[in-house]
């Protein structure tokens, strides 16, 4: 299948979808694969997998929110995860 640009997505999706409770997989998967590996496809793929699964979670509606809003440049995506955390 389509691996987003990284073979990493495939292992930490792996790790998501065995066990979707494994909170560090979505929160260091995430960072690693935009930071690291350069696939934000696959970073913000992750991270809205674990936003729904943690949608209260701080550091993960920040990562994601922060990825829309200033490395995709997609503002209203951003900003709907960024403003979740203010309150």
């Amino acid at each position: 299948g389509h691996d987003l640009n990284s073979w990493m997505f495939v292992r930490f999706n792996t790790i998501a979808e065995l066990d979707p409770n494994f909170y560090e997989a979505y929160l260091w998967g995430g960072q690693y694969l935009s930071i690291v590996k350069d696939d934000l496809k696959g970073a913000v793929t992750l991270m809205e997998k674990g936003v729904r699964v943690f949608p209260d979670d701080y550091r993960l509606n920040f990562n994601l929110g922060f990825t829309y809003y200033y490395e995709l440049g997609v503002y209203h995506q951003g900003l709907k995860y960024l403003e979740k955390i203010m309150l």
